[in-house]
C-alpha cells in the first residue's frame, strides 16, 4: 500500500467517525513511508495526528475491548501510537508501556498473517533496545520465531525486514556492552541472505561490530561493503551512510572530509523531511567534527539542537555532553564554569551508565575531558573506568592525574615511581644496576623524542668504542625493560631508542609541555581569569620541585638542558604574573616572590618585581628589592647589574643615594 492511499483511508474513517479504524490507517501510511527509505514528507503530521487520536480514543472505555471486526484496528492503532512517540520529536515517557500494550493487542490476533507479527515485533525492537529489556527483546523473539515457522513466499520481504531490523539491535547492544561479540555474528549471519532493500542493514551491523577493532583501513573497507549494497532510490539509508563515513573520517583525523561529509548528510535529511531520531543523528555527528576542529561552542549549538529533538533519554545524554564541551571550552578561561559544566555533565552521563561518552568524538577530545577531571578530583573513578573503556591515552604530557604506567622524576635529582625489584635494580648497589638507572635517567633526559643507539652507548660508557659495549648495552636494555612494569615502555625503532610519552609520565616532560600551553594561551584573544592563572602557577611549583638532576654523577653533562629548564620557568613566571597583574597586582607580586624563593638568582624576575611595585607606587619596596638583587647577582656572579635593571631606579620620583642614576629614563 502506497502511504497516500493509506491517508486517503484514514480520512474515510473519519468521515464515517471510526477513530479505531482512522488510527490504524494512519499507522499503515507512517510504516509505508518507514519502509520505503525515500522521504519522510507528511510523516510529522502523521505522527501528530496519531497522537492526539490515541489520547482521544483512550478517553473511551470501549477502546481496547471493540468488537471482532475493530479488534486488528485496536492492535495497529497501539502500534501507531509507539511509531509516533519513537520518531517524533515530542516523545514521551511512555513508550515503555505503549510498547508493551501493543504487543498485548497483537498477541490478542490468534489467526494474524505471519507479516503482521514480524511488523509488530521488528518496529517494536525499537522499545526493546531504548529500554535496555532482556524480557520485552525475549517476547519479541518468540513472536518473530512464531511467524517464522509459518511464513510463506508471500511474507517474504517481512521476513527480510526483520532479520536486518535484528541484526541491527543486535549491534546495537554489542556496541554498548549488552551482547557478546559471537552473538552479534550470530544475527550478522542470519540476515545474510536477506532481499538487496534490505542488504544495507545488515551490512550496516556487521560494519559497527568492526568499528570496535582499532584498525580504520578494516572499518573502511566494512563501510565500503555496505555502501555497496545502497540502492539508488534508498536515500534515507544514503543519510545514514553518510553519517558513518563522517565518523569515520572523525577517526582517521580528517577534519575537513568528515564535516563536508556530515553536512551533506544533514542537508539530505533536511531536503527528505528526516524524522526526529535521524535529524539528532546526523547534528550530533556534525558537532563532533566541529569539537575535533575546536570549535566547541558550535559543537555544543549543535548538540542543543540534537536534545531538543531526541527522545527523553537521550536528551539526558547528549545534553551531558553539551555541558562537557561546555566546561572543556572554559578550562583554560573559567575555573569556576568549567567545574560547573564538567562536572554536571559528568555526574548525567556516570547516571546514565554512558561509559562510551562522546564516542562519536575524536579520542583526543575525550581525553582531554578526562585528564582534566582526573587534575581537578571531578568524577574521577568513573572517568578512571572511561579511560579503561575507550583504552584512552593522555593527550598532553602534563596530565598530572592520568594513571601513568610509570612516573620518573628528574627535579629534585633522578627517582621513579616504580621500584625496579626485579634484579636489584631499585637498590641499585651494584654497578650494573646503576647502569641501569642510568640508561633510564637517559632516556628520561633526552625527551620524548629519543635518542640514537650509538649515542646513547657512548654517554654511558664513555670514552670507550660503541662497537665495543654493543652487547653489554643490549643486556643492560633487556634486563631494564624485564624490571619495568611493561616491556614496551621502551621503544625501540631502528637506531632510535624513546620511552613510550603514552605511557610514561617525566616531570620535564610535564613542565615543557605545561609551559608551551600557558604560552598559547596568553597570546589567544580570550585573557585566562585569575584562579586559571594561579593554576598554572601552582602547577608549574608542583613540577619544578628542586634543582635539574641535582646530585646526580653525569650532571654536567646536562647543564645545557638544566639552565634552558630554569630559563623556561624564568620566563614563564614572569608571563604569569604580568597577566595576572591586569586583575590583581598584589597576587602577581606574590607569584614573583615565591618565584624567587627558587630562582634567587634571576635578575629578571626582580625586575618584573620592581615594575609591579613601582605600578603600585611603592617606591620604598622597588629600592629593596633592587638592593636585594643587587646582592644575589654580586655573589653568584661577580657583576653589575644589567642597565635594563638599573634603568627601573631612573623611574623613581626622586634618586636612589648612592647610585647614579641613567641619564635617561629607559621604558618600563
Amino acid at each position: 500500500m502506497r502511504p497516500a492511499v493509506a491517508v486517503a483511508l484514514a480520512d474515510d474513517c473519519r468521515a464515517h467517525g471510526c477513530v479505531v479504524a482512522e488510527l490504524a490507517a494512519c499507522t499503515l501510511a507512517m510504516i509505508c513511508i518507514h519502509d520505503a527509505r525515500e522521504t519522510f514528507a507528511g510523516l510529522d503530521s502523521l505522527q501528530q495526528r496519531v497522537l492526539q487520536l490515541f489520547q482521544a480514543a483512550q478517553q473511551d472505555a470501549t477502546f481496547d475491548s471493540s468488537g471482532p471486526d475493530l479488534v486488528e484496528c485496536v492492535a495497529w492503532a497501539h502500534l501507531g501510537q509507539v511509531i509516533a512517540t519513537l520518531f517524533s520529536a515530542a516523545a514521551t515517557a511512555r513508550v515503555q508501556e505503549d510498547g508493551d500494550a501493543a504487543l498485548q493487542a497483537v498477541s490478542r490476533l490468534e489467526s494474524a498473517r505471519p507479516r503482521v507479527r514480524l511488523t509488530f515485533a521488528r518496529y517494536l525492537l525499537a522499545v526493546a533496545e531504548l529500554g535496555s529489556r532482556a524480557s520485552l527483546l525475549g517476547r519479541l523473539d518468540a513472536v518473530a520465531a512464531a511467524a517464522l515457522a509459518e511464513q510463506t513466499a508471500n511474507d517474504r520481504v517481512a521476513c527480510d525486514e526483520w532479520y536486518a531490523e535484528r541484526a541491527m539491535v543486535a549491534a546495537f547492544m554489542f556496541t554498548t556492552r549488552r551482547i557478546d561479540e559471537a552473538s552479534l555474528v550470530q544475527h550478522v549471519e542470519r540476515g545474510a541472505a536477506v532481499g538487496a532493500r534490505q542488504a544495507f542493514k545488515v551490512a550496516r551491523a556487521e560494519y559497527m561490530r568492526v568499528v570496535q577493532v582499532a584498525d580504520t583501513e578494516r572499518q573502511g573497507a566494512a563501510l565500503d561493503a555496505a555502501r555497496s549494497t545502497l540502492q539508488a532510490q534508498q536515500v534515507v539509508q544514503w543519510i545514514a551512510y553518510l553519517r558513518l563515513r563522517a565518523e569515520l573520517l572523525i577517526r582517521c583525523g580528517d577534519a575537513s572530509g568528515a564535516e563536508a561529509t556530515a553536512t551533506e548528510a544533514l542537508q539530505l535529511a533536511d531536503q527528505v523531511f528526516a524524522h526526529a531520531p535521524l535529524l539528532v543523528t546526523c547534528l550530533v555527528t556534525l558537532a563532533s567534527v566541529q569539537a575535533l576542529q575546536g570549535r566547541l561552542a558550535d559543537a555544543a549549538s549543535n548538540y542543543d539542537r540534537a536534545a531538543a529533538r531526541a527522545l527523553p533519554g537521550h536528551a539526558v545524554l547528549i545534553g551531558a555532553w553539551r555541558d562537557v564541551l561546555r566546561g572543556l571550552a572554559e578550562v583554560d578561561r573559567n575555573t569556576a564554569a568549567a567545574l560547573k559544566f564538567i562536572g554536571g555533565g559528568l555526574a548525567a552521563l556516570r547516571s546514565g551508565a554512558s561509559f562510551s561518552f562522546l564516542s562519536t568524538a575524536p579520542p583526543l577530545l575525550a581525553a582531554r575531558v578526562c585528564a582534566w577531571s582526573l587534575d581537578f578530583d571531578v568524577e574521577t573513578d568513573y572517568v578512571r573506568s572511561v579511560i579503561s573503556r575507550r583504552k584512552l591515552v593522555a593527550p598532553f604530557a602534563h596530565a598530572r592525574a592520568w594513571p601513568w604506567a610509570l612516573r620518573i622524576h628528574l627535579f629534585g635529582g633522578f627517582r621513579c615511581d616504580w621500584a625496579l625489584e626485579a634484579e636489584g635494580v631499585g637498590r641499585a648497589r651494584n654497578k650494573p644496576a646503576k647502569r641501569l638507572l642510568g640508561l633510564l635517567r637517559w632516556l628520561a633526559h633526552v625527551g620524548p623524542e629519543g635518542i640514537d643507539r650509538r649515542t646513547l652507548i657512548r654517554q654511558l660508557w664513555p670514552g670507550e668504542a660503541a662497537e665495543e659495549q654493543s652487547a653489554a648495552f643490549d643486556m643492560a636494555l633487556a634486563r631494564l625493560r624485564k624490571a619495568l612494569p611493561d616491556t614496551n615502555l621502551i621503544i625501540v625503532d631502528k637506531s632510535m631508542l624513546r620511552l613510550d610519552r603514552e605511557r610514561v609520565w617525566v616531570d620535564a616532560w610535564a613542565f615543557t609541555s605545561l609551559c608551551g600551553h600557558v604560552e598559547t594561551q596568553l597570546a589567544g584573544e580570550a585573557p585566562p581569569r585569575p584562579d586559571v592563572l594561579l593554576n598554572w602557577a601552582a602547577e608549574v611549583n608542583r613540577l619544578v620541585l628542586g634543582r635539574y638532576l641535582d646530585g646526580e654523577e653525569d650532571g654536567a653533562a646536562m647543564e645545557v638542558v638544566a639552565e634552558q629548564l630554569r630559563e623556561r620557568f624564568v620566563n614563564n613566571q614572569e608571563q604569569l604574573a604580568e597577566a595576572l597583574a591586569r586583575y590583581d597586582v598584589a597576587a602577581a607580586r606574590d607569584l614573583l616572590a615565591k618565584a624567587l624563593e627558587r630562582e634567587p638568582y634571576a635578575e629578571q624576575l626582580y625586575r618584573a618585581l620592581m615594575r609591579l611595585q613601582l605600578r603600585a607606587g611603592d617606591f620604598a619596596e622597588v629600592v629593596r628589592t633592587y638592593r636585594r638583587c643587587q646582592t644575589a647577582i654580586s655573589r653568584a656572579y661577580g657583576v653589575a647589574l644589567a642597565s635594563q635593571t638599573q634603568a627601573i631606579l631612573a623611574q623613581l620620583p626622586q634618586p636612589v643615594p648612592g647610585e647614579v642614576a641613567p641619564k635617561h629614563k629607559a621604558a618600563g
